[in-house]
């Protein structure tokens, strides 16, 4: 079926923006949430960045326990070569996010 991933990927790009253009971030988080459940019908690199984008937006109003569950979600997901190239920002972000919450910033 087409339209699931890119209904998984439309719910991304609208919960990027509401997270960090609108500084909306519980609507962001509502609205990947609603999706994750069709999560399997997209690609693990996009699966990968959705799960970090919703790690931040956890940090970002302060539900670390969730935060880390995402990063977890993330971490479990095998990326082949390609894949890992396409989601190297995230990866970044994904080291900040641990390496903050490792040292207890938040």
């Amino acid at each position: 079926m087409v339209m699931q991933p890119s209904r998984f990927a439309n719910a991304f790009e609208t919960a990027s923006r509401l997270a960090y253009a609108k500084d909306e971030p519980a609507e962001a988080a509502k609205v990947l949430d609603l999706v994750f459940s069709k999560a399997a019908e997209a690609s693990a690199s996009l699966r990968y960045q959705a799960y970090l984008l919703r790690s931040d937006i956890a940090v970002a109003m302060d539900e670390i326990n969730h935060a880390r569950v995402f990063m977890q979600e993330a971490e479990q997901l095998m990326l082949s070569g390609e894949e890992r190239e396409e989601v190297v920002e995230a990866t970044k972000r994904l080291v900040e996010l641990k390496g903050a919450l490792g040292h207890g910033h938040f």
